[in-house]
C-alpha cells in the first residue's frame, strides 16, 4: 500500500503540472489576462503546497534517521505534538518501549492512533520526569524567552538521555533580518538578551522577537497566548541547550524550496552531558 503522504505529493505534483500547462495553453489567446491572474494565483498556492508537503516528507526522514542513534527499548515524549505525525512515526519503529505524546489542542491529537500515550497539556506544565527521549518539534519559535527556559528548566531536571529539536531559526549575526524567512514578522535586529534560567543562574539569548499575531483562540499556530516569540540563532540555541547539560550530536537541514517561508528550520540531536 502506497504510503498516504507520498500519494499527495504525487497528486500534488501532477496538478501543478496540469495547472502550469492550462496557464501557457492561456497565454496564448486573447482576451484572457484576467483568467491568467486567477491562474497565475491558484498556480502559486498549489506550488508551495507540493514543497511544503515534499519538505514535510523530507523531516520525517531525517527524524526517522536520528532515532536511529537512539537505543531500544527507551520512553519518548513528543511535546506539543500537533497531528502526532512523530510520535507515531516513532511507534510505528517498534523500538520504543513507550510513547508519549501531548498537544494544548486537543482537537489536533489523533486520539485513535493506537501504541500511544495521548494526553492535553501546556508545554510549560509537562513533567519530563522517566523519559529517555525528548521531542521538541515545532514549539520553541512559539515561546518567549521566559517560556523557552521554563520548559527547558524541567527537561533538565528530568535529565533525558537526547533531546531531538527541530525549530526555525534566525541567520547569525550581521546577516540582515530582511533575508530570513517570515520576514515581514521577525523584528529588524538581532538581540542579545540576559535571561534566568530558572536554576539559579542567566544566560545569554540571541535571536530576533517573531510576531505571532494572534492567541491560542484565534491563531491555531500560536502555542501560547503570547503575542511575541523569541526566535534564536543557531549558535544561540546550541549555547541554550549546552547551558541546560545538553551536547549537540547532529543536525541536519530539511529540503527547502525557492521563496519558501519554511527555511531555516533545523533539526538539532543533542545528548545529555
Amino acid at each position: 500500500m502506497d504510503d498516504p503522504s507520498s500519494s499527495l505529493t504525487r497528486r500534488l505534483t501532477e496538478a501543478y503540472g496540469l495547472l502550469k500547462n492550462v496557464k501557457r495553453t492561456m497565454a496564448m489567446e486573447d482576451g484572457s489576462s484576467g483568467i491568467i491572474g486567477r491562474l497565475t494565483e491558484a498556480y502559486g498556492v498549489l506550488k508551495d503546497l507540493k514543497n511544503k508537503e515534499a519538505m514535510e516528507e523530507n523531516s520525517l526522514d531525517i527524524f526517522g534517521r536520528l532515532l536511529d542513534v537512539v537505543p531500544s527499548g527507551k520512553a519518548l515524549v513528543d511535546s506539543a505534538c500537533g497531528h502526532g505525525r512523530y510520535a507515531i512515526m516513532a511507534r510505528d519503529t517498534g523500538r520504543f518501549s513507550r510513547v508519549v505524546a501531548f498537544d494544548a489542542r486537543s482537537d489536533r491529537i489523533p486520539f485513535h492512533e493506537a501504541g500511544i500515550e495521548w494526553r492535553v497539556s501546556k508545554i510549560e506544565d509537562w513533567d519530563y520526569s522517566g523519559f529517555d527521549v525528548v521531542l521538541l518539534s515545532g514549539i520553541l519559535y512559539h515561546l518567549d524567552p521566559a517560556r523557552q527556559t521554563r520548559v527547558m528548566r524541567a527537561v533538565s531536571i528530568a535529565r533525558p538521555l537526547f533531546v531531538i529539536v527541530n525549530t526555525h531559526h534566525v541567520l547569525c549575526e550581521g546577516v540582515a533580518v530582511s533575508r530570513q524567512p517570515f520576514r515581514n514578522k521577525l523584528d529588524d535586529r538581532i538581540l542579545h538578551l540576559e535571561v534566568d534560567d530558572g536554576l539559579g543562574g542567566t544566560f545569554t539569548m540571541s535571536g530576533a522577537n517573531f510576531h505571532e499575531g494572534g492567541n491560542l483562540k484565534n491563531r491555531p499556530l500560536a502555542a501560547f497566548e503570547n503575542r511575541t516569540s523569541f526566535w534564536h540563532t543557531a549558535e544561540s540555541l546550541t549555547g541554550m541547550m549546552g547551558h541546560y547539560g545538553f551536547s549537540l550530536k547532529r543536525t541536519s537541514e530539511p529540503i527547502v524550496f525557492q521563496n519558501m517561508e519554511y527555511s531555516n528550520r533545523n533539526f538539532f540531536l543533542f545528548t545529555r552531558d
